[in-house]
């Protein structure tokens, strides 16, 4: 078996590697190839600093690497890791880690950090052994938004073309995972329906809404304008826009707030997770 960078394979291998790999997971992963690419491109994933293990000129085993800042800290940040069912077992995921560290150390990285779904014992043994530690518990949602989306009177629903995520920190409550971070949502918020709702010209509430799989990246609602049924009906409309369930992943789990409006319109909760990191 051998260690080296997707620098030195392809696409489709890593993407046929990624559907064996999470075939069989806690919550099975069903993506194109155009939707795993999007992915990628979403959480930053180097090819540099992407470790993939080979036999026989196939993709048995990956970590794949986005790069960037977190909390201020040069981050790398494990948007997979899988290893084929007939591979597991040999101590791929820690011999992947071992093999890309240096790497990591020389672009500036100064910590890791992923999630692993709470009752996937095994990974979570093996991350802890390498060093990982939790910092926050995360909550999953799937649902059909119950309610009607019509606004109150004096709102309305517009497309947002040149949304600036950076004017809207303070409409957040709690900080979102990597994945729907301001960062990944910028680097394909051309592929996200921004959907706004506006008073008297101004935005007062956003979602980013990937309509082909009901995916909610974010969801925002200036505090002036709560508690008046605008994101409620906000969701209501993304699922009508949709055409099936939405899914919002990774509410931390201290959000009382977040997660009983969520299960105020229908959405149930699916999975937890933790959100952990490792010094380097």
């Amino acid at each position: 078996m051998q260690f080296e960078t997707l620098a030195s394979s392809n696409i489709s291998k890593v993407y046929a590697a990624m559907m064996g790999a999470f075939a069989d997971y806690v919550m099975p992963v069903k993506l194109t190839q155009e939707q795993f690419e999007m992915k990628l491109k979403r959480d930053g994933v180097v090819a540099d600093i992407t470790p993939i293990a080979v036999e026989n000129q196939q993709i048995v085993g990956f970590n794949l690497m986005g790069l960037g800042e977190w909390n201020g800290i040069t981050t790398a940040y494990d948007a997979a890791t899988g290893v084929l069912p007939a591979f597991r077992g040999n101590g791929i995921t820690r011999k992947l880690f071992d093999f890309i560290r240096p790497t990591l150390e020389n672009v500036g990285v100064k910590q890791c950090l992923l999630e692993v779904i709470i009752g996937n014992d095994g990974a979570h043994h093996i991350y802890e052994k390498m060093g990982f530690k939790p910092v926050r518990e995360l909550v999953c949602y799937n649902g059909e938004p119950k309610g009607e989306h019509k606004l109150p009177e004096g709102f309305s629903y517009v497309g947002v073309d040149n949304l600036n995520l950076d004017d809207f920190q303070t409409w957040k409550d709690w900080q979102p995972s990597w994945q729907n971070s301001d960062f990944a949502s910028r680097n394909i918020l051309n592929r996200y329906q921004v959907v706004g709702v506006v008073k008297d010209g101004a935005l007062v509430a956003y979602a980013l809404l990937f309509r082909d799989t009901g995916y909610v990246a974010q969801m925002a609602v200036s505090p002036e304008y709560r508690r008046m049924g605008i994101g409620s009906r906000m969701f209501a409309f993304m699922a009508a826009l949709a055409k099936k369930p939405l899914h919002y992943v990774n509410v931390e789990a201290e959000a009382v707030g977040s997660h009983a409006f969520l299960k105020k319109i229908g959405m149930e909760e699916t999975v937890r997770q933790y959100e952990m990191v490792m010094s380097l």
